[in-house]
């Protein structure tokens, strides 16, 4: 555990270092959790009808857990920059990109190959032009290769393949993954100057989507107005800003975490108005998709100020007392974090089986919302539990017994010291 002379031992943020200088940071998880329950319980909100629940602001919040992605692109960019923000350089390249792969790869395609059985299983016996066409072949290649959401868009097939859209995020994650170690060490010399420069990217591609004064190649999807507008919004430079959010917290994290601000109660402070910020935008970004009076785009590209918020959230819990982190480092919420993935790949499939195998009508109740949510949830825990058992943990495991020691044969003694 990190330790803060003069400081009693409950009040330490909890951090760990691990082999070859890697840091550990348990809310994290517990975050990563709460993002993708965040995520189901929009999308059930959704499957349910969008019923009031009672309360418009309930309503409102739930809506906006969309937003959940928003924070998975946070987190990545804080949890991926770690090691550099720690250590002042990029770990090997093989053995981040091995690392990587193994993560998401395997259980990626398990739940690409889950869709499209789906997808048959719900379309037998009937006529699905898509199905008699080179266009599924195609699209099934696109998501292979993580190109669903640029070109696979722009080419006007359906993302998930019709029956799982969230897979759509994969493709900006991937790209993220691709871009980092091109970026990481710069980042890590001037992070407020790259965090500037990533805000700027992001402004400058939100309006140029909105005006269509990006360039782009005539094909199918592009060439409608709306539609291109729609595609340009949601590619990887708009959410330039959130990953920057993400790593700046992690170069910060890295020199705060020894010093006298760690564990301080003050910090308890930020967490608390950093997330009632949030838990104010988010209403807000719901009621406006509620009533109708979002520009077409905005649900999409006026997220920065809530991911800003949840990188502050992120940062002042990862230094909080312990107890403070409490809620998030706790077993739960990190077993929670464990599954997060699995249970993400797989939670659409289960709304879209209720809805279409099951016939369960968005019949706009709470009734409607707790059974669809209540189903969904269980089936989203067991299918990531099982994600993360059989096929994530041992792929990781393996993947980091061939990084560390590829990464024992290239990185000096004192390199591979922790920091």
């Amino acid at each position: 555990m990190v330790r803060t002379q003069g400081r009693a031992p409950f009040s330490q943020p909890q951090a760990t270092v691990e082999g070859q200088g890697r840091i550990s940071v348990p809310v994290a998880d517990g975050f990563r959790g709460f993002a993708a329950l965040a995520v189901v319980l929009t999308h059930a909100m959704y499957g349910a009808g969008l019923p009031r629940l009672g309360s418009d602001i309930a309503r409102n919040v739930l809506i906006s857990g969309y937003m959940g992605v928003d924070f998975f692109f946070v987190l990545s960019g804080f949890l991926l920059f770690l090691p550099v923000a720690a250590r002042g350089r990029f770990p090997d390249v093989r053995s981040y990109a091995l690392r990587r792969a193994a993560r998401i790869l395997p259980a990626y395609y398990i739940a690409l190959g889950a869709t499209l059985a789906l997808l048959l299983f719900l379309t037998r016996g009937h006529a699905n032009p898509a199905l008699t066409r080179h266009d599924l072949a195609l699209n099934v290649v696109l998501h292979t290769t993580f190109l669903q959401h640029s070109l696979g868009n722009a080419l006007v097939l359906a993302e998930g393949l019709g029956v799982n859209g969230a897979l759509w995020t994969l493709s900006i994650e991937v790209f993220f993954y691709m871009g980092l170690p091109l970026i990481a060490v710069r980042y890590c010399r001037r992070p407020f100057v790259g965090l500037g420069i990533a805000l700027v990217i992001a402004a400058l591609w939100r309006v140029g989507s909105a005006h269509l004064l990006i360039p782009t190649p005539p094909l199918a999807g592009l060439r409608a107005p709306a539609l291109a507008r729609l595609i340009l919004v949601t590619q990887i430079p708009t959410y330039f800003a959130h990953f920057g959010f993400g790593m700046t917290a992690a170069w910060l994290f890295v020199r705060m975490r020894r010093s006298r601000v760690a564990g301080r109660p003050w910090l308890v402070a930020v967490q608390v108005a950093a997330l009632g910020g949030m838990i104010v935008g988010m209403e807000l970004a719901g009621h406006r998709d509620m009533t109708g009076t979002a520009g077409a785009l905005d649900h999409w590209s006026s997220t920065t100020p809530i991911a800003f918020g949840f990188a502050v959230l992120l940062l002042a819990t990862a230094l909080a007392p312990r107890w403070a982190q409490s809620p998030f480092a706790n077993p739960v919420s990190r077993w929670l974090g464990d599954i997060s993935y699995g249970a993400y790949l797989w939670h659409l499939l289960f709304i879209e089986f209720a809805l279409v195998a099951l016939h369960w009508t968005p019949a706009q109740t709470t009734g409607s919302f707790v059974r669809m949510f209540g189903f969904t949830l269980a089936g989203s825990l067991l299918a990531g539990w099982a994600s993360f058992v059989l096929i994530e943990r041992p792929s990781i495991a393996w993947a980091r017994r061939r990084s560390n020691l590829r990464e024992d044969r290239v990185l000096p003694v004192q390199d591979a010291a922790a920091p």
